[in-house]
């Protein structure tokens, strides 16, 4: 692998890590406030200091991995993504994250007769994928 390309993944690598970390912190603010619109009933225990440190903690880590995977896959495909900057990654999260990745999950469990976590992975992810996307878009520069 030529130097070039070690850095265009390293660099894709450290902007989906850092997407996926505001990512991480997005879904869980929308998903927490969420109730207090009235888009669904708050789940009894969820707002105790306790619950929201161990969401944090254990979604933060998550989408980072994933928002690496992601991170690297729009490195793959950056040439093919139309326009430039924060909204060609806002365009790549919304088709490749939210689409394939929350919307696919939704229907499956709605396919199931779950009515709520749908409606959250659905609400939470589009936040989300926004954040993770315009993030992304803006900090990964491709090597010219």
């Amino acid at each position: 692998m030529n130097t070039s390309l070690k850095i265009g993944y390293q660099k894709s690598i450290i902007a989906g890590a850092i997407a996926g970390f505001v990512d991480g912190i997005v879904s869980y603010i929308s998903v927490f406030i969420a109730p207090s619109l009235g888009l669904w009933e708050a789940i009894p225990g969820t707002l105790t200091f306790s619950y929201i440190i161990v969401q944090l903690s254990a979604q933060i880590p998550f989408n980072m991995m994933w928002g690496i995977v992601f991170g690297l896959v729009f490195a793959m495909i950056y040439d093919r993504i139309p326009s430039k900057g924060a909204v060609k990654g806002l365009i790549f999260a919304l088709i490749f994250y939210w689409l394939l990745s929350n919307i696919r999950i939704s229907q499956i469990m709605a396919s199931f007769g779950e009515v709520l976590w749908p409606t959250v992975f659905i609400w939470g992810g589009f936040f989300a994928s926004v954040a993770y996307g315009l993030v992304l878009g803006y900090l990964y520069k491709p090597k010219k």
